[in-house]
């Protein structure tokens, strides 16, 4: 007999029936019916094989050299700019590279403030006020020239976002031509790296959106606005320079994952169609924030857990940036649950080296499968949001507000019977009741002139104390 170069040649290949029955056998059953779970609208099987694999899936990438994600910490302004400049060193001296002041700035004065012993020139600086976003920019070049530093090299983003006030007061803040007018004149060449315009899902996300309508209703704005800053004079590579999406991970482990890496798929087709010159506007600049809406007041360790297996699936997923929110913004917590947030980075990296395979998630069936899938539901739902007129159309017809309208009510109905099970909440609560601040939601006050329906953010911790 002729001798056999390759071992696993002597082996037979399993079938997928090989699969099934050995499953079938283990778990003493009839019938793969019953393993099988929906989730977000898809069912999923217990097992995945290489017959399930998607050959015609790429996902594309920003950092082709590494997986490297950077740390990103969000500092609460709330009038109180030496706290805040305090707050940023504190994180910077621990390992974060990139910090958000999130809130208002009343003036220049202020603004010098709130930078005071930053090296702004070797981190990235974001700043979260869509109100003064213009002014913000005329502020951050002045505050540069007076550092002798070159505000090209500077990076980060000065976001602008004019749907937000629209959505969660119930009018826009001036009026729609008022409020786009500044709407793409903040914007920067192509040599500089700041990005000017923010989609931030949380907004569908703390009302209630299902993973599917987050993502779905995401692109569709972040479509809108590159669409704007076309109409503007601007090609298509520099004005997809300018969008970063701000999107809330769940603790839904493998749907993250699959759900980030949809996103990137889609937008990479939908950019496409423009025919930009440079390979990279293919890519949205992604920024993972850990989402509380599962959290609870009273038990923190579950949090910090809760915050590791979001991060994980913000970092397996490909994400530029990653927020970890703190465990607590209690005063006398504050420094304590800022370290244990970015140390989970430092975990996260030096101990288990999720920054240095590209695509982690790339060959694992379960992931490729489950990422195409959502991919189709989402796909679905962006066509049906761009046959209504595009977003804008979708918001100002009260369609996103009554899909989203029943939500808190339901899962204040699931929370309160058991149907759904939050571990600290309404499972396995802790022995000892200690209260513990979250982030105040960012509800606006309502417009006294409503002309949609303004949604309301809610937390499942919240509902089932009510």
């Amino acid at each position: 007999m002729a001798e056999k170069n390759n071992l696993f040649e002597e082996f037979a290949k399993p079938t997928y029936k090989q699969w099934e029955d050995a499953f079938l056998k283990e778990v003493k059953a009839e019938t793969i019916d019953n393993f099988i779970k929906e989730i977000a609208g898809i069912k999923h099987k217990p097992y995945y094989t290489a017959a399930d694999k998607q050959t015609n899936m790429v996902i594309p990438k920003l950092n082709l050299s590494s997986n490297a994600w950077l740390s990103d910490f969000v500092i609460e302004i709330n009038g109180n700019y030496k706290q805040a400049n305090s707050d940023a060193l504190y994180a910077l001296e621990r390992g974060v590279q990139s910090i958000t002041f999130s809130g208002i700035i009343n003036n220049y004065d202020n603004f010098c403030t709130l930078l005071k012993d930053i090296l702004i020139q070797y981190i990235e600086l974001n700043f979260e006020n869509h109100f003064a976003s213009e002014q913000i920019g005329l502020w951050y070049k002045t505050y540069a020239k007076e550092q002798s530093i070159d505000f090209a090299t500077l990076q980060g983003s000065i976001s602008c976002n004019p749907f937000k006030n629209l959505l969660l007061s119930g009018n826009w803040l001036n009026s729609q031509q008022t409020d786009f007018s500044s709407f793409g004149k903040n914007i920067y060449t192509p040599l500089q790296k700041i990005r000017t315009v923010s989609i931030d899902d949380y907004i569908f996300h703390y009302a209630g959106a299902n993973h599917i309508e987050q993502s779905a209703i995401a692109l569709s704005m972040a479509h809108y606005y590159l669409n704007e800053l076309l109409k503007r004079g601007l090609d298509v590579d520099t004005a997809c320079a300018q969008l970063q999406m701000n999107t809330c991970v769940s603790v839904d482990y493998f749907t993250e994952i699959a759900r980030i890496r949809a996103i990137r798929f889609i937008w990479s087709k939908i950019i496409e169609r423009y025919q930009p010159k440079h390979s990279c506007s293919r890519n949205i600049f992604i920024k993972a924030i850990t989402s509380d809406f599962e959290w609870t007041h009273n038990d923190r360790e579950s949090n910090i857990i809760r915050a590791t297996t979001q991060a994980m699936s913000a970092a397996i997923a490909g994400c530029n940036a990653i927020n970890i929110r703190a465990y607590s913004y209690d005063n006398d917590l504050r420094k304590h649950a800022t370290r244990i947030a970015i140390n989970i980075h430092h975990i996260l990296r030096e101990e288990s080296f999720l920054d240095k395979v590209i695509n982690t998630a790339s060959g694992c069936f379960y992931i490729e499968n489950y990422t195409l899938k959502i991919a189709e539901k989402i796909w679905e739902l962006f066509t049906e949001i761009e046959s209504n007129n595009s977003i804008a159309g979708f918001i100002l017809s009260n369609k996103l507000s009554s899909i989203l309208d029943n939500r808190k009510k339901i899962f204040k109905e699931k929370i309160q019977s058991g149907q759904k099970t939050i571990v600290g909440l309404n499972k396995y609560p802790p022995k000892t009741n200690t209260p513990n601040q979250l982030l105040p939601l960012a509800n606006h006050p309502l417009s006294p002139h409503q002309i949609i329906t303004p949604l309301t953010l809610f937390r499942l911790c919240e509902l089932y104390h009510d």
